[in-house]
């Protein structure tokens, strides 16, 4: 449906899919968020200790070697065990078995803006990684989609893979949140000035995906 404004899009990619969403005013102002590089470290002294010694027992009956783990820009075993079980960003099926895989499931949000007749595209040029590295790049905004449901022992478990998998939060919900705590967009702007091309989203899944954070560990993206 057309909206009665001219739109300018914003596209949704869920973890590898896209969906543009239109926005209906012909130039808005982005408040830009930053973020204190202290937050992107994971706080080991706050994990709990007995279950991260688990974690990493596990993690080698699966064959994983995590000996190099934790230096030259590779993620250490507490930022897994961090990511897995306390952001709940990814999920680890198999654990313990030498079927062990990572799963992830992502959306990546195409914001476009027709400004003054010219079609802009929100991208970031530079990214702060967890450990203090600066990677030049343009890339749309994403996140990873939260996890509600623990699966780890389910490595043949449909919904691992599927683009309404209720053991993740919905995409959409991902894309309001992504641009809520990205960018300061409050969730009343973004119903009254956003608006979703449906036709544009799309999924798909890359999987057995040698993780460049966590070497040697299989990772499948959705």
């Amino acid at each position: 449906a057309k909206k009665r404004h001219s739109p300018s899009c914003t596209t949704v990619e869920s973890s590898r899919a896209f969906s543009h969403i239109t926005s209906k005013c012909s130039a808005i102002g982005v408040r830009v968020v930053t973020t204190n590089m202290s937050s992107l470290c994971v706080p080991s002294a706050k994990l709990n200790p007995e279950k991260l010694r688990i974690f990493k027992e596990q993690l080698g009956k699966g064959g994983i070697d995590t000996s190099l783990w934790g230096v030259n820009g590779r993620k250490s075993v507490d930022h897994l065990f961090w990511e897995t079980f306390e952001q709940r960003g990814c999920i680890i099926a198999g654990l313990g078995t030498s079927r062990l895989k990572r799963v992830t499931h992502l959306v990546k949000i195409k914001l476009m803006a027709e400004i003054f007749g010219v079609t802009h595209v929100l991208q970031s040029r530079l990214q702060f990684q967890y450990d203090g590295q600066i990677i030049e790049r343009l890339q749309v905004p994403l996140r990873k989609l939260l996890w509600s449901k623990d699966v780890n022992d389910d490595i043949e478990n449909s919904e691992l893979q599927s683009p309404t998998s209720s053991c993740t939060e919905s995409w959409r919900t991902g894309v309001a949140n992504a641009l809520h705590d990205r960018l300061g967009l409050s969730l009343q702007w973004q119903k009254t000035y956003l608006a979703e091309d449906v036709h544009a989203y799309h999924f798909k899944i890359e999987d057995n995906v040698e993780s460049d954070g966590y070497p040697g560990l299989s990772t499948m993206y959705c």
